[in-house]
C-alpha cells in the first residue's frame, strides 16, 4: 500500500502536463480502491495526459475526458467549456430554426423542467405549456455575426446558454459593457502588438470594430426593453 501510494504521489509531482499536482490522503485512498483507474474507460491514472478528478463526495475517479463527457457542456454561442451546473436556465431561438420548433426568435427562459418532449426517432417534438416564457426578441445569429463578422454562425444549435453570454446578450443597461474592449482601440497597445499596422489600416480597423460595438449596443437597447 505504501509504495502504491508512494507512487501516486510521485507520479502526480512530474508526470502530468499541469505537474506538479497533489492529491490529499483520501483522495489517494479512493484511488487505490479503484484500482488506479479510470471509473468509465479503464484507464490508468498512469497512462493519462493530466490528472484525473478524484471526487470523494461522488467517490468517483475519472479521466480528464470522461470528466468533460459526464460534467461539462458547451455553449453553443461562445463555445467555451463550462460545468453542467453552471449553466443558465437562458436559451435562445433563432431565425434559422424558429420554424421547426414552432417560437418566433429570441431568447427564452426556462421555468420548469422538463420543458420539451420529443422521442428517439424524431428528436425534439414541442415544448411544454407554460415551461418557457420569452424574455428578449434579440436575432442571437444577427447579433453575433456583428459582433464576429468573419465567423460562420449559421444554424447555432438550440441549448442553454453560458452564465457570460446570457449577461451578454440580456443586458437592459450599461450598454457600452456589452462587449470587451478591443486592445486594438487602446492606445497604449498602438506601438506594442500593433506596431507593424499602418496609421491608415489601425483607422479602418478601429472605425470597423466602433462601428460593429454601436450596432451591437442598439441591438440589445431595440429588444431588450
Amino acid at each position: 500500500m505504501s509504495k502504491l501510494k508512494d507512487k501516486i504521489v510521485n507520479h502526480a509531482k512530474t508526470e502530468y502536463n499541469s505537474s506538479p499536482h497533489r492529491f490529499d490522503d483520501a483522495q489517494i485512498q479512493l484511488i487505490i480502491e479503484h484500482d488506479c483507474e479510470c471509473d468509465h474507460c479503464g484507464k490508468s491514472i498512469f497512462e493519462l495526459d493530466d490528472f484525473p478528478d478524484v471526487s470523494v463526495e461522488r467517490k468517483e475517479v475519472l479521466c480528464e475526458e470522461c470528466y468533460d463527457e459526464e460534467y461539462r457542456t458547451t455553449c453553443p454561442i461562445c463555445e467555451e467549456s463550462w460545468e453542467i451546473d453552471e449553466m443558465t436556465d437562458y436559451f435562445f431561438i433563432s431565425k434559422t430554426n424558429s420554424k421547426e420548433v414552432g417560437k418566433s426568435p429570441g431568447i427564452y427562459k426556462v421555468l420548469k423542467r422538463p420543458f420539451y418532449y420529443g422521442n428517439c426517432l424524431t428528436g425534439f417534438d414541442a415544448f411544454f405549456d407554460d415551461a418557457i416564457q420569452k424574455v428578449s426578441d434579440i436575432d442571437i445569429e444577427k447579433a453575433y455575426s456583428i459582433l464576429h463578422p468573419r465567423l460562420n454562425k449559421e444554424n447555432i444549435t438550440l441549448d442553454c446558454m453560458c452564465p457570460h453570454c446570457a449577461e451578454k446578450y440580456l443586458r437592459k443597461d450599461n450598454f457600452i459593457r456589452a462587449d470587451s474592449l478591443y486592445c486594438i482601440l487602446q492606445e497604449k497597445q498602438r506601438n506594442q502588438i500593433f506596431a507593424d499596422y499602418s496609421d491608415e489600416r489601425i483607422h479602418r480597423l478601429r472605425q470597423d470594430m466602433i462601428h460593429r460595438r454601436i450596432t451591437f449596443r442598439g441591438l440589445l437597447q431595440l429588444h431588450n426593453k
